[in-house]
């Protein structure tokens, strides 16, 4: 997998983050750092696949094969425009002072979607 990390045909390499189950904003980056990289994930993937008779080559099959199905795709896509939308309010929450003013406002911006 290696090979891929520093190909410039697939752009800058972003090392994929873990999705907090508590913090909005670790979840953007978490599927923004997916939604970056697809292409060189589906890559280690089909690589690992091509492995004989091991639990990691069928392992990285099946996950290669649920990450291009439409659905994980199209969630992706969501995903990503819905917590890029309410990062600035999920930020402005975390801070140790907060304005109830400003967060009414950055809560109201969010309402047209």
């Amino acid at each position: 997998m290696k090979s891929f990390a520093n190909n410039d045909k697939f752009g800058k390499y972003i090392k994929l983050k873990s999705f907090c189950a508590t913090r909005w904003t670790c979840r953007l980056e978490a599927v923004k750092s997916v939604h970056c990289q697809i292409l060189r994930i589906l890559l280690a993937l089909k690589q690992c696949s091509n492995e004989k008779y091991s639990k990691t080559s069928v392992d990285a099959l099946g996950l290669f094969v649920a990450v291009c199905d439409f659905q994980f795709l199209l969630g992706l896509e969501v995903l990503n425009f819905i917590f890029s939308f309410i990062n600035p309010l999920a930020t402005y929450l975390q801070r140790k002072e907060i304005d109830i003013g400003t967060a009414k406002k950055l809560h109201l911006e969010l309402l047209p979607l």
